[in-house]
């Protein structure tokens, strides 16, 4: 209850609102003395194919500028962000860019993959192994 209490949640049904909710994080977080933003969906929310490519592009790279921005300003307003890209299904063939655009951006990428052993946790030369799987964890279903 008491992290609950501690939770703010916004939803962006689109491309064009998560844009606005990230350009608005900096104002709630100093409202609400946050320290940790996390933003799920991205690319897929970008990946409409009603959606012009220009136009996804354009709007794509208005929110990694507002997520960069969070990072410049970080002594006044530090705020660790997690970025969560959880493609189920591949992207539509004109928009694999934006998972790549996005890594780029990215301090570090993390994969989380199964294993027999169980859950491992695996980054990029930065970060090679967050967590290995233990005798604790237990195979995905």
């Amino acid at each position: 209850e008491e992290l609950l209490a501690r939770v703010r949640l916004s939803r962006a049904f689109t491309c064009f609102q998560l844009a606005e909710l990230v350009e608005r994080v900096p104002a709630a977080a100093r409202r609400y003395g946050a320290r940790c933003v996390f933003v799920t969906g991205v690319p897929e929310i970008f990946d409409d194919e009603e959606l012009e490519a220009a136009e996804a592009r354009r709007v794509f790279g208005r929110a990694l500028a507002g997520m960069r921005r969070w990072r410049a300003n970080e002594r006044e307003l530090p705020l660790s962000t997690l970025v969560f890209n959880a493609i189920l299904t591949p992207l539509h063939a004109p928009r694999r860019w934006l998972e790549t655009q996005l890594e780029r951006a990215a301090d570090g990428v993390f994969r989380f993959e199964e294993t027999p052993q169980g859950l491992a946790v695996r980054g990029g030369e930065k970060f090679p192994v967050l967590c290995a799987p233990s005798a604790f964890s237990a195979p995905l279903r």
